[in-house]
């Protein structure tokens, strides 16, 4: 994304209802959260929750999260509270990204709640932190149905080897558009 925005500012970077990011404001937005994610302690092989309504937030939050060298744990906000705590408790989340009008609905935890549409004064920068391909990038709870729900880590060799697989067959390129649901 970095590259794209330095050779492509103003190219529509995401897209969701009326909103819309440039690529520039995409890596501004994710470059800002990254460093108030650090500020909050998140550091490389932290995991961190996202929490958020479907909108534009979701893209910088999770590009903010790799940044900082952490994977991110996709938090629906629809799930019952008791799945959501397990989820926290489970993953020894450090922090949860959520917005003003759903963060009231996760469970008491020690979790740290960052509201990404809270407006932000920090003056510091973050510091980017490399990953390597066995770093996991995310990680996807199952849906518990034979027994107890799991935490299954994806590492970034993982989704790399998959988009890769995606731009041979059925064959990608920077021009196209793709629904992410």
């Amino acid at each position: 994304v970095s590259a794209t925005a330095a050779l492509s500012p103003s190219r529509t970077a995401v897209r969701g209802g009326e909103e819309s990011l440039t690529y520039a404001e995409l890596e501004s937005r994710s470059d800002t959260l990254a460093a108030r994610l650090q500020a909050s302690g998140v550091k490389r092989g932290d995991l961190v929750g996202v929490h958020l309504e479907r909108s534009c937030d979701i893209v910088p939050s999770l590009l903010a999260t790799l940044k900082c060298g952490a994977a991110y744990v996709p938090m629906d906000p629809a799930f019952p509270a008791g799945r959501l705590g397990f989820m926290v408790e489970d993953a020894h989340m450090p922090v949860i990204l959520s917005q003003n009008s759903i963060h009231l609905d996760l469970p008491p935890s020690s979790a740290h709640i960052l509201l990404v549409d809270e407006p932000c004064n920090l003056l510091r920068t973050f510091t980017p932190v490399e990953s390597s391909a066995e770093d996991t990038a995310y990680v996807i709870f199952t849906s518990g149905s034979t027994g107890r729900p799991k935490g299954v880590r994806i590492p970034h060799r993982a989704v790399v080897n998959f988009l890769a697989s995606m731009r041979r067959e059925p064959g990608l390129t920077e021009a196209d558009v793709l629904l992410s649901v």
